[in-house]
């Protein structure tokens, strides 16, 4: 009877310690690999025997953590792709910003308030300004008021047909410079905001070339004009020397001769 309960006893530990085992295990393994992923280790896998319930655990837990290691690359990829085009997009800017400061083309952006935002270098030579002078600056206050006036005009056309343009001259240190403006509402508005782009051509070298040309295509009409009478006076001139010298030798010309001396003279 003794033996008998002992190997009852005997055998309920046995149970027990087993059932514990075999539910202490997984559940241990997974704790580590919970760690191990707070970690950073997605690669930790589960891998110890479990049954039932504890067996789905450690499948999810395994499914999870492949999960994980998927999207982290994905994100990083993703990162790098939005990295490459951020680099793309700084060297492009760059790149037209370098282009914008070298054309002989001015280029002004300016808010619906009229506060200037950018200014390339032929905007500021051609003004006779700084940078400081001009961004961030209302446009009234580097422009005379009859400028202002013109720029006010256009913005209005513009507004209505999207872009506006004109000749306009001012004068600058004594000398009267001539620009084709043009001001387009700013396809690039931010915040809601409206923007307005300001091109403008410096045509003072070309209209001085054709004032030149003009004044070329006078002279030489001119010249013309003062030419043509003495084509017949010189012709004269040397009719009547031929005939003096015929007079002074002795010779005296024939009729023939004189009709035609006189009709060259006449024509």
């Amino acid at each position: 009877m003794l033996f008998r309960s002992l190997a009852v006893v005997f055998s309920l530990i046995w149970l027990g310690s087993y059932i514990a085992r075999r539910l202490t295990v997984p559940l241990e393994a997974l704790a580590e690999g919970s760690r191990a992923l707070a970690g950073g280790n997605l690669d930790y896998r589960v891998n110890v025997r479990a049954v039932d319930e504890l067996k789905v655990l450690v499948d999810t837990f395994n499914r999870m953590a492949s999960e994980l290691k998927q999207n982290r690359r994905q994100l990083e990829s993703a990162n790098e792709e939005l990295r490459e085009t951020n680099r793309t997009l700084d060297e492009n800017h760059h790149y037209m910003e370098t282009v914008l400061q070298n054309i002989a083309t001015g280029v002004v952006t300016v808010d619906q308030d009229d506060i200037v935002r950018t200014a390339n270098a032929a905007v500021l030579k051609m003004f006779q300004s700084t940078g400081e002078d001009v961004r961030g600056v209302n446009i009234r206050e580097a422009l005379n008021s009859e400028l202002y006036g013109e720029y006010l005009e256009m913005k209005k056309r513009a507004d209505l047909y999207g872009i506006s343009r004109r000749q306009v001259s001012f004068t600058r240190q004594g000398y009267v410079l001539y620009v084709a403006a043009t001001v387009s509402a700013s396809p690039l508005s931010r915040g809601g905001r409206a923007e307005y782009l300001i091109v403008l051509d410096d045509l003072t070298e070309l209209i001085r070339s054709e004032k030149f040309s003009a004044w070329q295509e006078v002279a030489r009409r001119l010249a013309h004009e003062i030419k043509n009478p003495l084509t017949p006076i010189q012709l004269s001139a040397e009719r009547v020397r031929k005939r003096f010298m015929q007079t002074v030798s002795g010779l005296q010309p024939s009729r023939s001769e004189e009709r035609r001396v006189g009709k060259e003279c006449r024509s």
